[in-house]
């Protein structure tokens, strides 16, 4: 359990067992007369703080509940303002229907894109530049795939998996050496 849980369990714990407390032996006089006696006052106590301790669970899990709601809504509403690269990396995970693809390890866009959660690094065994689009903001782009449509002339230099990037180069690669190849035989 992380740290930040368990203070705040113990905190809930000591508030709801004293506002319990508090108020039924101030106000409530056969709760005031039963806590008289030392063995109720003492088994009361135990009972009521195992209460409120159990009672956090359910608390901790709405929290919890809550917090994964309002992040999920804040990366949905970047969806509104991503940057024409931005675009152009979300595009490409749309068009080849991949959740993970592998990317040049100095993109700037891509890792501005995992600080805002929108992508996160895949599991190691896949390799160190592989990034995995979030599923609710998959699901998001699926449903609204014009939040990240571009003009397909801007699709063609920007943002690409390294592997196509590779293939592109490799492909002008040999275009060059076979011009050169030609030019060599027309001039002999």
């Amino acid at each position: 359990m992380p740290e930040q849980f368990r203070s705040a369990r113990t905190a809930a714990t000591a508030i709801l067992a004293v506002s319990v407390f508090v108020p039924a032996y101030l106000w409530i006089t056969p709760v005031a007369a039963i806590l008289e006696d030392p063995v109720w006052r003492w088994t009361l106590m135990i009972i009521l703080v195992h209460s409120s301790l159990l009672a956090t669970y359910p608390l901790e899990d709405v929290w919890i509940t809550l917090r994964c709601y309002s992040a999920k809504q804040g990366r949905i509403r970047r969806l509104k303002s991503l940057t024409s690269s931005e675009k152009k990396v979300l595009w490409t995970y749309l068009q080849y229907e991949r959740f993970a693809l592998r990317w040049n390890p100095v993109s700037e866009t891509v890792d501005v894109l995992a600080l805002d959660r929108i992508l996160y690094p895949a599991a190691s065994s896949l390799g160190p530049d592989v990034y995995a689009i979030d599923e609710d903001v998959w699901k998001h782009l699926s449903a609204h795939p014009g939040l990240v449509k571009l003009d397909p002339l801007l699709l063609t230099d920007g943002a690409r998996p390294r592997r196509r990037r590779k293939a592109r180069a490799m492909r002008r690669k040999a275009l060059a050496v076979n011009a050169m190849a030609n030019r060599s035989s027309n001039v002999a």
